[in-house]
């Protein structure tokens, strides 16, 4: 008897791990989209102030380091577009 509630202590120890590691990648990965939110508000104000350059650059970057980050895909082939730039558009 003794073994068995042993076994239910460890058991649930490692069940509260798993649980902890979850909730902390969650939040990780929270943080992470948060600054590519913030990335991406700073690319769009470069472009509503008529500076592509700037913008093109900071989506590079969105997109190097954030390759899950779809909206600065997106935003990115649409300035390609929007530059006449039909190649670059469409990787």
């Amino acid at each position: 008897m003794h073994y068995l509630i042993t076994e239910m202590l460890k058991m649930k120890k490692n069940v509260f791990f798993v649980i902890i590691c979850f909730c902390l990648s969650v939040f990780a990965f929270a943080q992470k989209k948060d600054k590519a939110d913030k990335l991406m508000e700073k690319a769009l104000e470069y472009l509503n102030n008529d500076r592509e350059d700037k913008c093109i650059s900071v989506l590079l970057s969105i997109t190097a380091d954030y390759p899950d980050y779809a909206p600065a895909f997106a935003a990115l082939g649409q300035v390609y577009y929007g530059n006449k730039d039909y190649e670059k558009s469409c990787q």
